[in-house]
């Protein structure tokens, strides 16, 4: 068990002489994200062009695909956010589009911050 908790440990940039709980908000990478991340940013800056013009785009289609496959579903059912305040604002935006006067957004007092600050704006 102590064990299995250390490889976990060791895999994320957190400093260990800190003892760290995570309520949701932000957390550490994982080492391998982070590297991997690092490796996709200096790709694009050796040529953004090319990674903008010609290389992003198939490379969203593909994740998208793959985690369709992973997931059974179609690609069509879903969509790639940047984080889940932007999934969050865009479901809530369209809900009270849609349901104009008859929209309500019910929140616990425990909701996450920006999610309450999107619900006071619509």
């Amino acid at each position: 068990s102590s064990s299995c908790s250390n490889k976990v440990k060791d895999a994320f940039m957190l400093d260990k002489s800190w003892t760290f709980l995570n309520h949701g908000a932000f957390g550490a990478s994982l080492k391998c994200g982070y590297h991997r991340a690092q490796q996709w940013r200096c790709f694009l800056e050796e040529q953004p062009l090319r990674y903008f013009d010609r290389l992003l785009l198939p490379h969203l289609v593909h994740s998208t695909r793959c985690l369709a496959d992973f997931l059974q579903t179609s690609p069509t059912n879903l969509a790639l956010l940047p984080n889940v305040t932007s999934g969050m604002n865009t479901v809530i935006q369209g809900y009270c589009r849609e349901h104009r006067d008859k929209a309500k957004v019910v929140l616990w007092e425990t909701s996450y911050g920006s999610v309450k600050k999107m619900a006071q704006t619509f």
